[in-house]
């Protein structure tokens, strides 16, 4: 729908968040159409695989609300202190630390009490922005034992990596989590069908292990318990009518009248456009059966 459409414009931009907009739901089901846990013992796998599958949905154009579990970009500063050379140079690492936080979440150097507040506010020292560069963090000068300053370059390695804020496992593995959905007007299970059949195909190519769960996952539990409901209930309604009517034929006659119910469904279905849901009209269908 067109304000469905409207409202997705509106909020995609906003930083910080990550906002689905669907209709309501009509029946049980999971959150998302397409769910897939990515599983592998390193993060980089997982990654590799997860970026593959994300461009694989937005190349078919039939998905939507495409989002993951991933640790968000958040940035922090490592430095990594050579302790041989920092003891060589005469450097404490302590004021090392206290030096990079000036560039870095700056340094609490005393709190006031505001007039028109109970509360206390930090005085904090920090470095301008644009003095906070990786190349001035590298180039400061901290004091040593020596009586000299020492460039943090000369015992250091300073980077940038990317902050590891959750870790998710599924059956002692680390896993990422990929929701999706499926644009309007498109059939879920068919959508669900190509994608399972891309995985198989592709499955060497894929560095990590990918797991359905979802909607996928429940209506392969319901297919099965379905067709083991559907099946004893066949083989008691068989064994009543030959109890009942004494002769194979008659019961045969009526068995042959439920399937013809059942076919009777699939031609409503299809004259009203509508696709065969699993759960629905898997379980209107064995209570049409025990009906006719």
């Amino acid at each position: 729908p067109a304000h469905i459409e409207y409202i997705k414009e509106n909020v995609k931009d906003i930083p910080g968040f990550e906002i689905t907009v669907e209709l309501p739901k009509s029946g049980p089901g999971a959150a998302s159409a397409i769910t897939l846990n990515i599983v592998d013992k390193e993060s980089e796998t997982i990654e590799k695989t997860l970026k593959i599958i994300k461009d694989k949905m937005v190349a078919d154009g039939s998905f939507t609300d495409i989002y993951d579990n991933a640790n968000s970009s958040k940035i922090q500063i490592s430095v990594k202190i050579n302790r041989v050379e920092a003891a060589r140079f005469g450097v404490d690492i302590s004021t090392v630390g206290s030096f990079v936080s000036l560039a870095a979440d700056g340094l609490t150097i005393s709190d006031y009490r505001p007039s028109y507040s109970d509360d206390k506010v930090d005085i904090v020292l920090r470095y301008p922005p644009e003095n906070r560069t990786i190349e001035d963090i590298k180039s400061i000068k901290v004091p040593s034992k020596l009586g000299n300053y020492v460039p943090i370059a000369s015992f250091a390695d300073v980077t940038l990596e990317r902050e590891t804020t959750s870790i998710n496992r599924l059956n002692q593995k680390r896993v990422i989590t990929l929701n999706a959905n499926v644009k309007e007007g498109v059939v879920q299970s068919v959508k669900i069908a190509e994608l399972f059949k891309w995985i198989i195909e592709n499955k060497n190519s894929l560095p990590a292990e990918v797991k359905f769960g979802g909607d996928a996952e429940e209506q392969q539990e319901v297919v099965s318990f379905l067709a083991a409901a559907f099946s004893t209930a066949l083989i008691i309604m068989m064994l009543l009518f030959l109890m009942q009517f004494n002769s194979l034929g008659k019961s045969l006659i009526v068995m042959f009248s439920i399937f013809l119910s059942i076919f009777g469904v699939f031609i409503a279905l299809l004259i009203a456009g509508l696709p065969f849901g699993i759960i629905m009209c898997g379980i209107a269908v064995i209570a049409l059966a025990g009906i006719v």
